[in-house]
Formats: structure tokens, C-alpha cells, sequence
């Protein structure tokens, strides 16, 4: 199997974080969540999508050798996740029958954040090879 440049990985991230602002800046009509407000299964989109771009990140790192490098490059999805999940949550404040919420934002942080533990946890940094973040 031919190995895919940290290149790739970069750009399908960058991608993917461009995708989820043009999904936040859709306005809709809020009749159909109003009736789903106390369960919130928002919630559990919005850890999922960070989640997914957490890994994303993380695969980028460790086939650019970040992350056998540098015990701080753990932390870089975790922040990017933050940043990009509260600017998103910004950006909705803005778009009109968008509902922006600070509890959105931290299962945005929660998202990024549990998979890169799980990772960091699972892996000792000597033993970890990109194909382990498949």
C-alpha cells in the first residue's frame, strides 16, 4: 500500500474545517430543533465532527513526524479543534436562526480533545506509526 504525504492529510483537514463553516453559516428554519432543545443530539454531532477532525489532524502529524517528535504537537488538534469549534460558534451568532451556544463550543473542545487522549494514551510516542491512525 503506497503511503499518502503529509501534503494530503493537510489539505483533507483544511477541507474538512472549511466545510464545517460553510455547514454553520447555512441558516434554517429552527421549528424542527425547537421541538429537540431538552435531549440536545446536537451535542453528540458536534463532539463527532470535532472528533473526526481531531484524527484528521492527528493522522497529518504523525505522517509529517510531528508527533514522534514533540510532546507539545499532541496538543495542536486539541487547539485547532478549539479555535475552529468557538469561531464556528462565533460565526453562528451572526447568521440569522442559528442558535450559538457555549456549550456547543465545549463538545466542540470535547471532541478534539478525546481522541487525541485516547491516542496519546493508547501509543507511546517512541512506537507510534502513522498506519496506528487509521
Amino acid at each position: 500500500m503506497r503511503k499518502l504525504k503529509p501534503s494530503f492529510w493537510l489539505w483533507i483537514s483544511i477541507a474538512y474545517m472549511v466545510l464545517t463553516f460553510i455547514l454553520s453559516s447555512q441558516s434554517y428554519s429552527t421549528r424542527f430543533l425547537s421541538q429537540y432543545r431538552a435531549i440536545r443530539p446536537d451535542l453528540i454531532l458536534h463532539f463527532i465532527e470535532y472528533a473526526i477532525l481531531a484524527i484528521l489532524l492527528m493522522k497529518y502529524l504523525a505522517v509529517a513526524g510531528w508527533l514522534q517528535k514533540s510532546e507539545l504537537s499532541w496538543w495542536v488538534p486539541v487547539i485547532i479543534g478549539g479555535v475552529v469549534g468557538g469561531a464556528n460558534e462565533l460565526l453562528q451568532f451572526y447568521v440569522p436562526y442559528r442558535v450559538s451556544s457555549v456549550s456547543d463550543a465545549l463538545a466542540n473542545l470535547v471532541g478534539a480533545g478525546v481522541p487525541v487522549l485516547w491516542t496519546r494514551f493508547q501509543f507511546t510516542p517512541s512506537k507510534i506509526e502513522p498506519e496506528d491512525l487509521k
